[in-house]
């Protein structure tokens, strides 16, 4: 069993005001792309172009709407002008030569509703935070202001200004962008609709036979809304692009670039349906500080079941969509040719076949099911052990893909008894898989005697518990006991 640590983070105002006076004191020139060539900026862009292609996510695409063949769309969203680039910390971007949402489309022969972008551009200059002229103080002040400027209620965009909509195209596109970072921490309402942007759906979504969503967000939003409209067609996690990444997104919805990205989460129905959900916010230390200045801490009493682990264990019917899920462009048949298992590896072979009329790449994703015994090391129902992504290829084309663990890879921590992680003996179901729960074939392997592996297969370094005083007496989630170990809402010291 893994035992809770709590987590004491600084609050996000007082971490910014400690990072300008760093950064103003002196040290901005550290951050300086001194001696990078400019071979190596190209190199390194083509290979963030590349990353964005490949991990845009297509969540929904009813009767192969996308990608698009009318080529104009309108544009609804305050996102959609204050596109959000990347997270806070180290993995910051500069924003002086990005590619906006707006050259994005065009980047893939996409033209939009210029009158309308421009309501959206009015909206935005007069409902921000003014630009104090230094880049990093702008960057640093956008972490305190959060989602930047607020969304354009939809009462603003006059019964014309729609009527010319409908009549420039058929089809609206809705962005979506939450930008919570490790500065700026989001709360519940942030990440499901609030009343504006309900309104805005249910307007767009009436006055447009054909709705396109857009997610600008490294955050798992509540999404259940989507599938309550019949007039939104497609579904799309864009993430967080980076400086170039709007370009994909153009591409993506014209057909120049087909979607293979697959989700690193499980989104689940309801926000309510996460176990984290029961200690999320801010519980003060005794006897700290008020304010930004206080001690803050967040009780982890989930263990080993987060995401899929969590879902795939004990909530199954709560998911809307799965870990490893990702739709395509095209279609693809999936031959296992291959598999072998012994005490030093698994591995997998899958011959994988375009069988539609688009070029495009598909993912294998290996899992394993290990033996439970009700009261022993905690262990989830299923565990992704293994995947792999083919070329490009083209309609009709074939690739092998071969797939290899560690058996070793397949034991659990024990906490509780042998401080080490153990390959219990008993039967090991493998999956060949599209997703966590799109299942292509299972194979079966028995390890025979039960295996404690007590040294660091790198290092050789003793493992052993090392935070044990650090759980004060939390109850930690466990699969022998859901009802009696879920966390409990609220709890604080």
């Amino acid at each position: 069993m893994i035992h809770t640590v709590r987590y004491s983070p600084s609050k996000a105002v007082a971490a910014v005001l400690l990072t300008l006076c760093f950064f103003l004191g002196g040290l901005v020139p550290a951050f300086a792309a001194n001696g990078i060539s400019n071979e190596q900026i190209a190199a390194a862009s083509k290979i963030a172009r590349q990353m964005e292609d490949e991990g845009i996510v297509l969540l929904k695409n009813d009767d192969g709407f996308l990608p698009l063949k009318n080529k104009k769309v309108n544009v609804f969203g305050i996102a959609s002008c204050d596109l959000l680039l990347s997270g806070g910390g180290s993995g910051s971007v500069t924003a002086s030569e990005s590619v906006n949402f707006y050259e994005g489309l065009k980047h893939g022969g996409i033209r939009y509703n210029k009158e309308l972008k421009k309501v959206y551009e009015d909206w935005k200059s007069s409902h921000s935070l003014p630009e104090t002229g230094n880049g990093l103080i702008d960057m640093l002040l956008g972490y305190v202001q959060g989602d930047g400027a607020e969304e354009l209620p939809i009462e603003n965009i006059s019964a014309e200004q729609m009527a010319s909509a409908r009549e420039y195209s058929d089809t609206a596109l809705i962005v979506f962008g939450s930008a919570g970072t490790e500065l700026s921490d989001l709360t519940r309402a942030d990440l499901r609709l609030n009343e504006t942007q309900r309104a805005m759906i249910d307007a767009v979504a009436t006055n447009f036979e054909h709705v396109i969503i857009v997610f600008n967000t490294s955050n798992t939003m509540q999404m259940d809304w989507v599938e309550q409209y019949d007039t939104i067609d497609a579904a799309i996690m864009m993430w967080l692009p980076g400086q170039i990444g709007a370009e994909s997104l153009g591409d993506v919805l014209s057909g120049k670039v087909n979607p293979s990205g697959k989700l690193t989460d499980t989104i689940a129905w309801n926000l309510s349906d996460y176990p984290t959900n029961r200690n999320f916010g801010n519980y003060q230390y005794d006897g700290t500080l008020p304010s930004i200045l206080g001690k803050y801490f967040v009780d982890y009493e989930e263990g080993i079941y987060l995401g899929y682990r969590y879902f795939e264990t004990f909530a199954p019917d709560k998911v809307q969509y799965p870990f490893g899920y990702g739709l395509s462009y095209t279609t693809f048949d999936w031959k296992v040719t291959g598999f072998r298992a012994n005490a030093g590896t698994v591995t997998v072979n899958v011959k994988v076949t375009n069988t539609g009329k688009r070029a495009g790449k598909d993912v294998v994703q290996v899992y394993f099911s290990a033996p439970y015994t009700k009261g022993g090391i905690e262990k989830s129902k299923i565990e992704l052990a293994a995947y792999g992504k083919t070329g490009l290829l083209q309609p009709g084309k074939s690739q092998a893909l071969t797939l290899s663990y560690k058996t070793d890879d397949m034991a659990s921590y024990d906490a509780d008894r042998n401080e080490a992680w153990v390959l219990e003996k008993g039967t090991y179901i493998v999956k060949v898989a599209h997703s966590v729960r799109d299942i292509e074939k299972t194979y079966s392997y028995t390890v025979p005697k039960t295996k404690v592996l007590k040294n660091d297969d790198r290092t050789g370094t003793k493992i052993h518990n090392l935070f044990d005083d650090t759980d004060e007496g939390l109850t930690t989630l466990s699969r022998a006991d859901k009802k009696g170990t879920f966390p409990k809402t609220g709890r604080h010291l």
